[in-house]
């Protein structure tokens, strides 16, 4: 089995309500790497118009991520990234071409308030869409709308050029049984296209990926289980 791929993961200390330490971070690093995790996209939140984003200090933050796994003998490789959460001021960013994308590849990783309308994801989908980006839908297992509507997605998909990432956590039952329910129903209709942690720590938000991809590899196959957790990601952000 190669090694994974986590396309959402907040691993940069002191930027979000990811690790607020640099040993903090280095926990988790040594967690990832321990899970079988080969590429880490480095994903801080970014909130278009509502907080500024230092650009600087999230490069900064990836060098020591980076330097560390060297010092400590891990094989990972840390690459830049972004969560960013759907506000109006994004069709601004959109316009002027400074969307932060995954692994600067034209992909980005876009989450909404877990109330949201569809409508209102749709339009943010063709906002990124014809500006150039691909948007992929962070844990689109949490949103409202979706829950019981597996139509809408399917849906959604047919008529935009959308991808959904699902985390980790909601299959191997952390957000409880129905969470449980609602990702096997998304992964039997086929509607996943990559598995992330979304690890914020190493207890309460940790790295859970192997033990998502073991039970993807025995409901549904080994093929299965590498896409989402690593050859798609390999196709769409690590070319």
């Amino acid at each position: 089995m190669k090694r994974f791929v986590d396309i959402h993961h907040h691993i940069l200390y002191g930027l979000d309500d990811g690790p607020g330490t640099y040993e903090e971070m280095a926990a988790m690093l040594r967690l990832a790497a321990t899970e079988g995790i080969g590429v880490i996209v480095a994903t801080p939140h970014v909130t278009p118009g509502v907080a500024p984003v230092d650009y600087a200090l999230m490069a900064s933050r990836l060098s020591e991520a980076r330097a560390y796994c060297v010092k400590s003998g891990l094989e990972l490789q840390i690459v830049p990234g972004a969560e960013v959460l759907f506000t109006p001021a994004l069709e601004n960013l959109v316009s002027q071409g400074n969307v932060p994308t995954l692994a600067g590849s034209r992909c980005v990783l876009l989450e909404f308030a877990f109330d949201v309308e569809c409508a209102e994801i749709e339009s943010a989908v063709r906002v990124l869409l014809n500006g150039g980006y691909l948007p992929i839908l962070a844990h689109i297992e949490r949103y409202h709308c979706f829950r019981g509507r597996i139509s809408r997605l399917k849906r959604l998909k047919s008529r935009h050029a959308v991808l959904f990432q699902m985390n980790c956590g909601a299959l191997t039952g952390k957000n409880g049984f129905f969470s449980k329910c609602h990702a096997r129903r998304l992964l039997l209709e086929d509607l996943i296209d990559f598995a992330a942690t979304d690890a914020h720590n190493t207890s309460t938000r940790s790295c859970d990926m192997r033990t998502f991809f073991r039970a993807v590899e025995a409901s549904s196959g080994a093929e299965t289980a590498q896409a989402l957790t690593g050859k798609n990601a390999e196709e769409y952000l690590l070319k």
